[in-house]
């Protein structure tokens, strides 16, 4: 894939369909935006206030659904952990050690039983 900039897609001259208007692309795994504004309607110090909380709230976004997914993964663990040791005390109540379970689940498995 080409990491070198597309250049403008349209020509400069021509007149925006909004007064502020913003190209995203992702190039090496990083978000690159444009901000294109008239200058005449707004000053740079509007439009950099405007990006820097864009960049504010993307970021916030980002940190939010890290965090869902963590919390996701670690529901997941402790959801395993849990079965494990349901399936550790039913085993031991039918008087079946590790061992045993396992030579017997290796015995289905030779015999063509699906093991899951």
């Amino acid at each position: 894939m080409a990491t070198e900039s597309v250049g403008e897609t349209k020509d400069p001259l021509n007149q925006r369909r909004y007064l502020i208007e913003n190209k995203a692309s992702i190039q090496t795994n990083q978000i690159q935006i444009i901000w294109r504004y008239g200058q005449q309607q707004y000053r740079l110090s509007t439009v950099q206030q405007l990006t820097e909380q864009f960049h504010r709230n993307i970021c916030s976004l980002i940190a939010k659904e890290e965090k869902e997914e963590t919390a996701k993964k670690e529901r997941s663990a402790e959801a395993s952990s849990v079965a494990d040791s349901s399936s550790a005390a039913k085993f031991s109540a039918a008087r079946v050690d590790a061992n045993q379970l396992s030579q017997l689940m290796g015995k289905l498995k030779a015999r063509g039983g699906q093991v899951s």
